[in-house]
């Protein structure tokens, strides 16, 4: 088994997004894995962020709205200021998180490391991470502080995670998950390097030993920092004017194909893969998506099953 680094010249932290439906089983996997790795690794201390217990979502939430949004990026900017503690062991990073969120977490992790009993720490993000917007944000933190950084995904069908959903203590009314089961961006390795550090899950039980050495693995290979790997320019108009032209046909084909299949209305099918060929041409823009003319037919037709 690989050990931790028992002295490393600077705290090693790796950030793990986890990201599926309300009811799919992310806060009963963040219980079990802090177990199994705090039980077998004493320099490792692992903090769960749960997002639930910030942003308290009800019938009348609005996903887009103005204010849930401020609730996200002021639940980021603790966690920005929760990465500098950690890294510079810096007071008053605590002292400027105006918001208070993440408080209980700050106090945790600073008893830790007055004590100097850790020297590794693995950060559970512990929400829906349904856009890969959201995602990108906390990539992009990684960077910022050069931590290593993964994902999981936790797939499951949306009646399951109705089911499971119900039996929490405080369950997400049943139209806000539907709502955000239809918003939901899959990770896409193939196009999208920065996610290329995901794992897949339809169904437990969990791959402890495969997520423990991926920890291993992000811990010693972080991400390089903005400096190193400035941010990309947006996409030019006209590549992204090609693939549009492309994503246009494979509607149309994806229609057709279901126009015989009875039961099928046309309509909402086209609102729905137009929304989504409009999502992959926004991420496109702002380069969280990679794709260039060299994709095939048949990957442009995966990407609206994403």
């Amino acid at each position: 088994m690989r050990k931790l680094l028992t002295k490393p010249t600077m705290k090693q932290i790796c950030l793990n997004v986890l990201i599926g439906l309300p009811g799919a089983g992310k806060t009963t996997f963040c219980r079990e894995v802090t177990k199994y790795l705090e039980s077998k690794h004493s320099s490792l201390s692992v903090i769960h962020v749960c997002f639930d217990d910030y942003i308290k979502v009800n019938s009348q939430i609005e996903l887009e709205s103005g204010s849930f949004k401020e609730q996200r990026n002021q639940l980021l900017l603790s966690l920005d200021r929760l990465l500098e503690f950690i890294v510079k062991k810096d007071s008053s990073c605590n002292s400027r998180n105006a918001s208070r969120m993440l408080d209980s977490e700050f106090q945790t992790v600073i008893a830790k490391l007055n004590a100097d009993s850790k020297t590794c720490f693995l950060i559970l993000l512990d929400d829906n991470m349904y856009y890969r917007s959201m995602r990108f944000s906390v990539y992009q933190l990684s960077r910022k502080y050069q931590t290593g950084y993964m994902q999981m995904f936790f797939e499951v069908p949306l009646e399951v995670a109705q089911r499971q959903n119900a039996q929490r203590e405080e369950p997400i009314p049943d139209q806000v998950l539907v709502r955000m089961e239809s918003k939901l961006q899959k990770p896409l390795v193939d196009f999208c390097h920065w996610e290329r550090n995901s794992f897949h899950y339809k169904e437990q039980p969990f791959d402890f030993t495969s997520i423990e050495e991926c920890v291993f693995e992000r811990l010693e290979h972080p991400e390089r920092s903005l400096e190193e790997v400035p941010d990309r320019k947006p996409m030019e108009q006209s590549a992204v004017h090609k693939i549009d032209l492309r994503l246009r046909k494979t509607v149309g084909k994806l229609i057709k194909n279901q126009s015989g299949t009875g039961g099928v209305d046309n309509r909402n099918l086209s609102i729905e893969l137009n929304r989504k060929r409009k999502s992959l041409l926004d991420d496109m823009r702002n380069r969280l998506l990679e794709i260039d003319d060299n994709i095939t037919d048949e990957e442009l037709q995966k990407l609206f099953c994403c």
